[in-house]
């Protein structure tokens, strides 16, 4: 009988040490683990996810703050995922600064991690973010700054390399996230516009106006409506996208050139005067039709009843709109400014006339993009204004000191833009396809187009150079995140517009890379031609 019972207690034991052993090895099917953050430090009232794992099916989960008890709890949930995943955003409740700790209980076990709180700015010192932020773009204008002696020596423009910054501190570091630039960079990105064909129109004489005005509205029509349509119909039988966004996306990049990137190219390059003025108004026109026809496929995506005839007409009158409405408050504006230009603040008084010419002609149903560019033209060539008003005025001085102050101005401002284009790119190996496939389109049809344009004319010699100047920029920037923002609001309409964000970024770079190998080119042309001065009778 001892025997017996020292057997069966033998037995017990070794069952007991093999079941132990075997625990040991094995993990326990949904225990719960330890609590992840989706940041480990913020300040009282931030909102923060709290990710968990391992918990039973049926359990409840609850999350307390520092310890456990009913005036500590921060959420109290369940019913989760077959695998036990359990996730919630929690407010950081009133507490002292430093670390704290989230604790995760399921009612029989607990797993807590810890977070510190940071102080509030209280408006005496500035957070460590913005000092970030004041730092790296002190370094980007910095950039910009030292790029314009590349730009001038090379002709490679230096915002193919603020937008690759841009990249690096967006979609490489994670430094700024892009969600948060989003809501703002469709303001910003007018504000820049404007400032830049403002500064244009400045620099147009009107007898070079007049002189090539109609070659540029055919290259123009031709440029866009031709690219558009191959852009639109790439996009829907190749890419299989949806039919309107495929001609949405061909109306943001088709037809258009930069005047950032061309008015300041082109004057550096030293091209004749006809040159300088045919590409600058190009820009300026092909921004407006950019505009134009982006916005009438807008509206035709949001409101299905309306037709062609209605998208046509709207086109004709946002057209005849800026330019009447442009005209007459640049009339009114100059002679204000004839009035006001020896007082301190004249410069700041003209940002604001800017302004209003653009929200004035919006409010009436044109466009205000074009009616700043008429108000930069009138501006530029006030005597003709002088005939018009039938007074006697003199604004050469204040002319050229405005000139200056918008060229700052604007080069600042596309400089802080061109950065925040690379940080809401996404990067994908298929966007840079797609953008090399676009770009290709758009640069055999500008050839094509610069051909019709420019013949049985003196332009038709420097037809290559043109055609080159195909850089696209802060038009096409805009409308790409002007539809994101659409997106936002009407997500089942808008479903590529993340995507056409990227891709767009892919042909702004590559189009500019193409311009800079046209510049250099043509320097060296320029160059090899004055050591054989033979070459120039040819």
């Amino acid at each position: 009988m001892n025997k017996f019972d020292s057997r069966n207690k033998l037995l017990v034991v070794v069952a007991i040490l093999f079941a132990s052993i075997v625990l040991s090895v094995v993990p326990l099917v949904n225990a719960l683990n330890t609590p992840s953050l989706s940041s480990n430090m913020g300040s009282v009232g931030d909102i923060i996810t709290v990710s968990v794992s391992g918990i039973p099916a049926g359990s409840r989960v609850s999350i307390y703050w520092d310890n456990i008890s009913d005036t500590t709890l921060l959420s109290s949930t369940s019913g989760f995922t077959a695998s036990g995943e359990y996730n919630v955003n929690i407010t950081i409740p009133e507490t002292n600064t430093g670390e704290h700790h989230i604790i995760v209980s399921d009612g029989t076990t607990s797993e807590s991690t810890v977070f510190t709180v940071k102080p509030k700015n209280n408006g005496n010192t500035l957070p460590i973010d913005a000092i970030l932020i004041f730092g790296i773009v002190a370094v980007i204008v910095a950039t910009g700054f030292a790029g314009e002696f590349l730009t001038k020596k090379t002709g490679i423009p230096i915002f193919i390399f603020i937008i690759l910054i841009g990249i690096i501190l967006g979609p490489v570091l994670h430094i700024f996230p892009r969600e948060s630039l989003l809501s703002t960079l469709p303001i910003f990105a007018t504000l820049t516009l404007l400032m830049v064909l403002f500064y244009a129109g400045l620099g147009l004489k009107t007898q070079s106006v007049l002189a090539i005005g109609g070659r540029v509205f055919i290259q123009t029509t031709v440029y866009t409506l031709v690219s558009t349509v191959l852009i639109g119909t790439l996009g829907y039988f190749v890419l299989k996208w949806d039919f309107l966004q495929s001609f949405i996306f061909a109306s943001i990049i088709g037809g258009e050139i930069t005047a950032a990137v061309i008015v300041p190219l082109s004057a550096s390059m030293k091209l004749e005067e006809k040159v300088v003025a045919f590409l600058t108004m190009e820009a300026a026109i092909s921004s407006v039709f950019s505009v134009v026809i982006f916005s009438t496929l807008i509206d035709i995506r949001l409101n299905p009843t309306s037709n062609l005839f209605n998208a046509v007409s709207g086109i004709a009158m946002q057209f005849s709109a800026g330019i009447v409405v442009g005209l007459v408050l640049s009339l009114v504006w100059v002679y204000i400014l004839y009035r006001f230009q020896k007082h301190k603040f004249t410069h700041v008084l003209t940002l604001s006339l800017v302004l209003a010419t653009y929200s004035i002609t919006e409010i009436l149903g044109g466009n205000g993009i074009l009616a700043v560019l008429v108000f930069g033209i009138i501006f530029g060539n006030y005597h003709l204004a002088i005939k018009i008003l039938k007074t006697k005025m003199n604004l050469d001085n204040l002319q050229q000191q405005l000139k200056v102050f918008y060229e700052e101005i604007s080069f600042l401002l596309e400089t802080l833009f061109f950065v925040s284009l690379g940080l809401i790119f996404e990067i994908d190996i298929w966007f840079l396809l797609y953008g090399i496939m676009f770009t290709a389109v758009l640069l055999i049809t500008r050839f094509g187009a610069v051909g019709v344009s420019t013949f049985k004319s003196s332009l038709s010699q420097q037809k290559r150079i043109i055609a080159l100047m195909c850089a696209l920029g802060l038009t096409p920037a805009t409308l790409a995140i002007l539809t994101v923002t659409y997106s936002l609001e009407y997500p089942d309409k808008f479903t590529l517009a993340n995507d056409f964000v990227s891709i767009i970024t892919c042909v702004i770079i590559l189009t500019n890379i193409i311009t800079a190998i046209g510049t250099v080119y043509y320097l060296w042309q320029q160059k090899k031609s004055k050591k054989n001065p033979l070459n120039n009778n040819s």
